[in-house]
Order: structure tokens, then sequence, then C-alpha cells
């Protein structure tokens, strides 16, 4: 599965296109969408092959004004629910983009209709794999670009875009602990399987607890790979999968507490957040889950649609909707 050859490639961030409308209610609201900017995140240059690629999508309102929106046309949502990556031989010209993949779909709510005056959205997306196109987003080493156009209006002839200012990274050659890791753990195609399905299908032909023991193992010898967060991370869902009913969600929040504590900084940070606080009342830790709902609201303001989802997760397990897994 390992490429040698370096190839210089250029990712573009698709949007599906979908009409946005506007609602003007008051002599404030501006029913104009080039007021918004789009932008893509990420929180380094240079990965490792193999290693999940965490990008953010970001719309922000730097007007002085509103913005009025619909819920279901609202930009953001668009963005994250048509996220396409293809791919294209990087040019030294004009970017054109040749289109040769999928759509990956993430569903999410919009929690409001109106973009306040300085308000920013953000969210998160995995850019670990390519669904329609069947490959991983980033196959080889070698030099990417990240572009994006995200849809906000206007109809044929004469669309609107917001464009997001190109992002350039480097995917090299796995080597020393990162090659150890892929040995150890059984070659590409398990580190693979194991990044893109989890633990569940990881771990499928061998005992649960023998299996997550190995990549506890890993973990502790090259805890300066590239892979290590993304493994602390499995293991931390694994042990909510393989522990009986009684024991899985105490220590599972305790796993995942941990991967929080290990690495406070990291892209995954938030996801796990939303995956633990659930788990927390499950395991009877209340009023533990406040205290993260809380910490999340802080440490990412601009993550209200994801903060939107955790509430309404707490809201299904005090219901009783949510009963956790069997």
């Amino acid at each position: 599965m390992l490429h040698t050859r370096h190839l210089g490639l250029a990712v573009v961030i698709s949007i599906s296109i979908v009409q946005v409308a506007a609602k003007k209610e008051s002599s404030e609201t501006i029913p104009d969408y080039r007021n918004l900017t789009y932008k893509i995140e990420i929180s380094k240059k240079s990965f490792v092959l193999f290693e999940p690629v965490v990008v953010s999508l970001v719309v922000e309102n730097p007007t002085q004004s509103m913005i009025q929106v619909h819920d279901r046309d609202d930009p953001l949502r668009q963005a994250i629910e048509g996220l396409g990556v293809q791919y294209q031989d990087e040019k030294p010209a004009a970017f054109e983009p040749h289109f040769r993949g999928g759509v990956q779909v993430i569903s999410a709510d919009a929690p409001e209709t109106v973009y306040q005056p300085g308000a920013v959205l953000s969210e998160d997306v995995n850019l670990f794999f390519n669904v329609g196109a069947g490959i991983l987003t980033f196959p080889k080493p070698g030099h990417y670009t990240l572009r994006g156009q995200l849809y906000v209006g206007g109809k044929y002839p004469n669309p609107i875009f917001l464009e997001a200012e190109a992002l350039s990274i480097q995917v090299d050659e796995p080597a020393g602990a990162d090659r150890q890791v892929i040995r150890s753990i059984g070659g590409e195609e398990a580190l693979v399987t194991l990044f893109r399905w989890g633990p569940s299908e990881f771990c499928r032909d061998q005992i649960a607890a023998d299996c997550l023991e190995k990549l506890e193992s890993l973990l502790k010898a090259f805890p300066g790979s590239a892979y290590a967060p993304f493994l602390d991370y499995e293991i931390a869902k694994g042990t909510a999968w393989r522990e009986k009913r009684e024991n899985r969600y105490y220590f599972a929040c305790d796993r995942y507490l941990l991967f929080l504590k290990t690495w406070p900084d990291h892209p995954l940070v938030p996801t796990a957040i939303e995956e633990v606080v659930p788990m927390l009342m499950f395991a009877g830790k209340h009023p533990l889950e406040l205290e993260w709902i809380d910490r999340f609201e802080k440490q990412f303001p601009e993550k209200r649609l994801q903060l939107e989802r955790i509430r309404q997760k707490v809201k299904n397990v005090m219901s009783g909707t949510d009963r956790g897994a069997p």
C-alpha cells in the first residue's frame, strides 16, 4: 500500500451547491452572504503518511451587522454536509480542479439563524479517508494543497462563492518510531483499518483484551510517534467497546480522561469531550459531565454546533432516550 514515488497533489474541498436564502427582519440585517468569510484551519503543516489530518471549517461574520440565514441553508452546515475531497496533480500555473472524489456526509444542526456581528462558527472534519474515491485522502508522500470554495447564494450563471485561502501541507514517509509502530501493529493495512474503522474492526479476529493490551504496549513503547495520540484515542474507544456493561462506562471514562490529560491541545480533544460526556453520566460521575461541558464552551466558543450536539446527548440520557450500548 505504501508508495515510494513522491508526487505533488492538490486537494480541493468542494461544497455541495444548495441555494441559500435570507430573511430581512430588520434594517440591521444584511442579506448578503458575501460579507461572510470562509477558511480552512489546520494545527500543523507537516504530517506522516497514514497520520489522520483534522481540519477546521470556519465561517465568520466580520461585520458590525447581523447576517440572517435559514437553519437548513446555513453556510457552515452546507460546508459540513457536503464536504467532497478531490485530487489533482499539482500545476505550476492556474489551479483547475479535476473532480475524482466523492462526498462524506456529517450531519449537524445549526443552532441559530443569525450570524451576530463578529460571530464565528467552526466544525472539525477528519480527512483521513475519502469515502467516495475509496482511497486515503493523502495516499502517498509529497506536497499537498488544500483549497476550499463555499457556495453561499446566487443563481446560475452567477453563483456566489466564498473562497478559502489555500493551505499547503507536507506528507512524509514514515521513519523511526512511526515505522516501528507500523511494523509492530501488523503493517500499513492494519494501521489504516484501526484509524478508519476503529478498534472493533481492528480487533475483530483477536481476543479484545489482548488486542487492546497490544495497542497499549505500542503507545508506551513509542510515545513520540505521530500516530501516538490517535492510538491513545482508539484505545479509549476500544475500552468502551470491550468491557462488560456494568464496567464499560466506568473504565471508558477513565481512559478518555487520560487521553484529554495527555493530549490537551490535540485536534481530537473536542471529539473526545463530546464522546465522554454521556459516558460520565452512564458511569454515575455526575456532576463531572457538567464541568466538561463548561470547559468545552470556554475552550471552544466557536464550536457551537458541536456544543449543541453535546447538550442534546445529555438531554437524551436524562430522558431515557439514550440508555447506552447493550
